[in-house]
């Protein structure tokens, strides 16, 4: 199973890839989550994990689909 966590931090999901736009222990993709597509494949994941991420996204909508999509 694969499983990513977006915008984790520091404190990643055991198990997890994770995704965040600052560099920090824990975080093995740096990436600019308010530009999209992100970049990964569609269907890429069988499991997305974002904790006390949405709340900081300015458009999230697009977000919300971009999370689906992967």
């Amino acid at each position: 199973m694969k499983i990513v966590d977006i915008g984790c931090g520091p404190n990643k999901t055991p198990g997890a890839l994770g995704v965040d736009r600052v560099d920090c222990e824990g975080v093995d993709v740096v990436v600019d989550l308010a530009v999209f597509p992100w970049p990964f494949e569609d269907g890429e994941f069988d499991v997305v994990i974002s904790n006390h991420f949405l709340e900081h996204c300015e458009d999230l909508e697009t977000t919300i689909s971009e999370l689906h999509r992967i």
